[in-house]
């Protein structure tokens, strides 16, 4: 009896191989790489994921999900469990961040007015972003200005809830 169950089991699953589509396994084997990545990063002391940039269609910068890439971790990051980079890609606060900068993230760091901060703001498949130095934590909102001479910007904590300490950077790699 059990061998025929075990025989029926074979059955179906060979059934199954042949019915599901090649390219679905392989998408489920490049996801599940993909995973196994980042837990590893993740609990990685050396090495620390980049995140890239698109646009929406409103013209805000979406940090995705998935790591552009990997880069060793520098020194002020070291033992920091989350830490990552992101690309500066606006002038927006030049001369402090240009261009090509790669800015240090500390997301366990608490943001005071003052420090230079990542805000993000969650959308569909990644994180709006803003690069603002603090000028006021509120009772609902963060208050933020740039370098380029605007006016200081209110950020609801119900749409930007995450605001994260920029600890250093790498001029234009």
């Amino acid at each position: 009896m059990q061998r025929a169950v075990h025989n029926d089991m074979k059955v179906a699953q060979a059934l199954v191989d042949a019915i599901v589509d090649p390219v679905e396994r392989e998408l489920a084997a490049s996801n599940a790489f993909v995973q196994r990545m980042k837990d590893q990063v993740e609990n990685s002391p050396f090495m620390m994921p980049v995140f890239s940039l698109g646009r929406t269609a409103t013209g805000e910068q979406l940090l995705y999900e998935d790591p552009a890439r990997l880069i060793t971790r520098p020194e002020p990051l070291g033992n920091v469990k989350g830490a990552y980079g992101y690309f500066m890609y606006s002038d927006e606060m030049a001369p402090v961040f240009n261009i090509g900068d790669l800015l240090l993230i500390d997301p366990t760091h608490p943001c005071r007015p003052g420090d230079d901060v990542l805000l993000r703001s969650p959308r569909g498949d990644g994180y709006a972003v803003k690069v603002r130095t603090l000028a006021q934590v509120g009772d609902d909102a963060w208050t933020a200005r740039t370098w380029s001479g605007a006016p200081a910007e209110t950020f609801k904590y119900n749409d930007w809830p995450i605001c994260h300490l920029i600890v250093g950077k790498f001029t234009r790699l």
